[in-house]
C-alpha cells in the first residue's frame, strides 16, 4: 500500500514524533510505500529522505491544512494516516482522500470539536486507549481500532536523573515509570 503519514517530522523527539518514526519505519519494513508529510518541524524548503522515508515539508499553517490537498495528487496514497490531536484537522475541510487518524482522547468525554471532525472527516478513527475508544463510542463515533502507543527506550532515558528521581519519590528500581508533560497551545 502507498501511505502518506502526517505529523511532526520523524526526527522530532516528541511523543508524536517518536511514535510516528516507529510506525513509519515498521510500515516501510512490512513492504508499504511510505511518504511522510512533516507539517511541523520542517517548514518550507524541498523534500528529502530521512531513515529512507521521503519527507514533504510543511508551511506556516499549524497542521498543514494549506498543503495536504496539494500532496494527495503528488503522492497518490491509498490513505493518509495522521497522528495528532484530531481537532487540528478541522481546517483540512471536506476530505477528498481516505483519512485514518490515530488520536488521543485524554478528556473525561470526547470534546465536541474532536467528535465533529471524527464523524465528518475521518474514515478510520483509531483510539490510543480503551478510555479513548469508549469516549469516542459514547460520542457516536464508530472506532475502527484501538492501538495503544508503543514504548521505545532509545529516547528520553537519563539514568542518573532517573535514579535521583526514584530515590526522592521512593520508587523501586525494578518498577517501570512512564510520564508525560505537555502543553497544547491550540486548545
Amino acid at each position: 500500500m502507498r501511505i502518506l503519514t502526517a505529523g511532526p517530522a520523524l526526527w522530532i523527539k516528541s511523543g508524536y514524533g517518536i511514535q510516528l518514526l516507529e510506525l513509519a519505519t515498521r510500515l516501510q519494513a512490512a513492504g508499504h510505500d511510505v511518504t511522510h508529510f512533516a507539517f511541523a518541524g520542517m517548514t518550507g524548503g524541498s523534500s528529502f529522505s530521512y531513515k529512507g522515508i521521503p519527507h514533504l515539508p510543511g508551511d506556516r499553517s499549524s497542521h498543514g491544512q494549506s498543503l495536504i490537498h496539494a500532496y494527495i495528487p503528488l503522492v497518490q496514497p491509498d490513505f493518509v494516516l495522521s497522528l495528532c490531536d484530531v481537532w487540528a484537522l478541522s481546517e483540512y475541510g471536506e476530505p477528498h482522500f481516505r483519512l485514518a487518524t490515530w488520536t488521543p482522547i485524554d478528556h473525561e468525554t470526547c470534546p465536541r470539536q474532536t467528535r465533529d471532525v471524527l464523524k465528518a472527516q475521518v474514515t478510520w478513527p483509531i483510539a490510543m486507549s480503551n478510555h479513548g475508544a469508549q469516549a469516542m463510542t459514547d460520542a457516536g463515533v464508530k472506532v475502527a481500532a484501538t492501538i495503544p502507543h508503543g514504548y521505545s527506550g532509545y529516547c528520553y532515558v537519563d539514568k542518573t536523573a532517573g535514579q535521583l528521581w526514584r530515590q526522592g519519590y521512593h520508587i523501586p528500581d525494578a518498577s517501570r515509570v512512564f510520564g508525560c508533560v505537555s502543553l497544547n497551545s491550540w486548545w
